[in-house]
């Protein structure tokens, strides 16, 4: 009788709840649901009919009984993740730490494994309900004590899941300690140093994999004491196959400590330049000013020359080599030089630009600017330091120099036909200073200026002239 009531009532309010639902995210689940209630319900009234009356009872029961569970639940488990949800974007609101340790993936993670506990918690219930808690506690222990022959030595099922659980609790640390130290704000809103935290990172790292490394082989019953052969083993590979990783290693551990280098800095390394992303056990990540991420073992950074242009500060000094023509007042060069670097917003005022004449060049009298600036903004001040003494010069007439070369041209007459040339002629071949060679363009003959030639003005064949250009007549 209460079947069929129950399926009268149903049959009545469905429609409406349906439509109710119809454009909520939950429609099919609730569709669904009424579904299998009405198959239970059939089935109740089916099993009555024909006298098996204990499967209709315990279905009588979960028809009761598993409304008001799932309600029960559903509602504990969405107070619970609004409760989370609340609390967690008050952390994040009022500790910032939290806004880069708690991203939405994460959130996302934590609202799953609730939802995980309330499933396993319904199901539990629903065991209750049905009278099979004994049979399913029964079960699960059969499972987890289930034993794995590995060798001589057994493992239980049960050991295999906390060694996982272990592991992964590990894990989850380490990779908060990472998030915390070397991705987060949280350095530098406490004002950490960057290598500090990289210290501090890796250690703790380190602590907690040993840690949980210990912890999940304990579970799987393994005894420390025998990996004592296996050391050994590992000493002989060191000896022969791993001394650079072991070598890198040392040296990782050198940066990471020592702190010669810190993540940030700009570095110069044989003919590498770039700044520093991270520093590992192995290598380290370099990234150049053209955009390359260089990974280099760190035993080059022990063992090469290494230049840190940051590591105290970020200002480096700049010189400057300015020619200028002779005949120039070097007062005056020196004046504006100065002023071209001081007029640049970029350029350090303490300690001020310094302008010096440092000599007499083959074609300039040579200045010097030298200044002090960031280095991360050394290439657009030099640009306008630059650019400002071009203009400061062009201004006062002081003319930029380039180099220069005489060219002088010695013409030796009669070295086709081996004659001695008498002294007169090789006084008048000596040194020519050429300075300039321009063409020169000859005029077209027109009638008007063609010239006039007779035979007055015609040489005949048989004048001819000597060394010194006389004409001489043969008879």
């Amino acid at each position: 009788v209460e079947s069929i009531l129950a399926l009268v009532l149903i049959s009545v309010y469905v429609k409406r709840i349906l439509v109710t639902y119809k454009k909520s995210k939950y429609y099919l689940i609730i569709k669904n649901i009424i579904k299998v209630f009405v198959i239970l319900y059939i089935i109740n009234i089916i099993t009555n009919l024909t006298g098996f009356l204990n499967i209709s009872v315990t279905i009588t029961k979960l028809l009761i009984k598993l409304p008001i569970i799932t309600i029960l639940i559903v509602a504990i488990v969405l107070v619970f993740k609004t409760i989370l949800l609340s609390v967690i974007s008050l952390l994040k609101q009022y500790y910032e730490i939290f806004r880069d340790l708690i991203s939405k993936v994460i959130r996302k993670r934590i609202v799953y494994i609730l939802y995980a506990v309330g499933l396993a918690f319904w199901l539990k219930h629903v065991a209750l309900v049905l009278e099979l808690d004994s049979d399913l506690n029964d079960f699960i222990e059969a499972i987890l004590n289930f034993p794995i022959d590995i060798g001589e030595s057994g493992i239980l099922l049960s050991d295999i899941f906390m060694f996982i659980i272990v592991i992964a609790v590990t894990v989850i640390v380490t990779r908060i300690i990472t998030k915390l130290f070397d991705d987060g704000d949280f350095t530098k809103q406490k004002k950490i140093a960057a290598g500090t935290a990289t210290a501090v990172s890796l250690t703790l790292r380190v602590l907690f994999g040993l840690l949980g490394l210990f912890i999940g082989t304990s579970y799987l019953g393994i005894d420390m004491s025998k990996f004592s052969i296996m050391a050994g083993a590992l000493g002989v590979g060191i000896g022969f196959g791993l001394q650079d990783i072991v070598k890198n290693f040392i040296s990782g551990l050198i940066l990471i400590y020592g702190r010669p280098i810190e993540i940030g800095d700009t570095i110069e390394v044989s003919t590498l330049l770039g700044r520093v992303k991270s520093i590992g056990i192995r290598s380290s990540n370099i990234i150049t000013y053209d955009g390359a991420e260089v990974l280099m073992p760190n035993s080059l950074l022990i063992s090469d020359k290494l230049i840190n242009w940051t590591l105290s500060n970020s200002t480096k000094r700049t010189q400057l080599k300015i020619g200028a023509a002779y005949g120039s007042n070097p007062n005056l060069v020196l004046k504006l030089i100065k002023q071209a670097a001081e007029d640049v917003d970029t350029v350090i005022k303490i300690p001020a630009p310094f302008a010096i004449f440092t000599g007499f060049g083959d074609s300039s009298l040579d200045f010097e600017i030298r200044y002090w600036v960031d280095y991360e903004m050394g290439l657009s001040t030099k640009t306008n330091v630059l650019t400002n003494i071009y203009n400061l010069f062009e201004e006062n007439n002081i003319e930029i120099p380039f180099p220069q070369v005489d060219l002088h041209v010695r013409d030796i007459v009669g070295n086709d036909d081996k004659t001695e040339l008498p002294e007169d002629n090789k006084k008048e071949s000596e040194d020519v200073f050429i300075e300039q060679i321009t063409p020169i363009k000859q005029p077209k003959l027109t009638e008007q200026n063609k010239p006039n030639v007779t035979s007055d003005n015609v040489k005949p064949d048989n004048v001819k002239k000597d060394n010194k250009g006389i004409d001489v007549d043969d008879d």
